[in-house]
């Protein structure tokens, strides 16, 4: 799967005037912007970190911002003050991405925020589905069955799997206690329900040949507010990376 299908369908990228308009109404209504660094240390990503909007100045393309957290002010700041970080923030239901530059203004007990990358906004937030490719891996296991993921969005997941299993998974069939691998990040999911099925040809081979690939999409259900919660900040992290790198 190319790494384009994810910037294809689901994002655009905001001209100029967009771009003002859109920030300028996120200061007006005080949205809460999060931002991380991609790849810290050993980790696949940093921790996120919240400011809410003050004001936006379109001349400098700089946000004006104040962390939800008083400790980054009071007792230290950011770990990624005078750092290049990714942001994102959500105004309805769509959600922008870019990247920046923070600094803490220490006498005015502030952060400023540099636009300094294109802009992108998604499509509707129920839309945003990624698809799994060269640096994009999901998997799902159930039991000791490992399944090779097609994409994924926070309500479910679509999986290839053998001919052979094609009868356990007809449609409205459930599988209980599976795990979800999403690049270094593992769900514990308590159920899904097979919603679809369908069959697809894999891409070309080296000799010109194509193979029949038998594919599900199931819904998950009875997932714990914490875990649908870090999924949906996890995938919509990576859709914010998908654009920008």
């Amino acid at each position: 799967m190319s790494d384009d299908a994810n910037k294809k369908f689901y994002f655009n990228p905001l001209d100029k005037r967009e771009m003002k308009k859109a920030f300028l109404e996120l200061a007006e209504q005080s949205k809460v912007l999060q931002l991380w660094q991609k790849e810290v240390g050993d980790q696949e990503r940093g921790p996120l970190e919240d400011y809410q909007i003050h004001s936006y100045d379109y001349q400098k393309q700089t946000f004006f911002l104040r962390p939800t957290d008083p400790k980054l002010i009071d007792w230290h700041k950011s770990r990624y003050d005078g750092q290049d970080v990714l942001f994102k923030v959500e105004m309805d239901e769509l959600q922008y991405f870019s990247k920046g530059t923070l600094r803490f203004d220490k006498p005015r007990k502030r952060y400023t925020l540099e636009v300094n990358d294109k802009v992108f906004r998604s499509q509707q937030r129920s839309s945003i589905r990624i698809k799994a490719s060269d640096k994009i891996r999901i998997r799902y296991v159930i039991e000791k069955d490992v399944y090779e993921g097609n994409d994924i969005s926070a309500g479910g997941i679509s999986f290839k799997i053998p001919l052979a299993e094609t009868n356990r998974f007809v449609q409205g069939s459930q599988h209980f206690n599976g795990v979800l691998h999403f690049n270094k990040a593992k769900f514990t999911i308590p159920k899904i329900v097979i919603a679809t099925t369908w069959t697809a040809q894999s891409e070309m081979m080296d000799d010109g040949s194509t193979q029949t690939e038998h594919m599900v999409g199931a819904k998950f259900e009875n997932l714990p507010a914490t875990v649908e919660k870090a999924l949906s900040i996890l995938i919509d992290a990576v859709a914010g990376e998908e654009m920008l790198f």
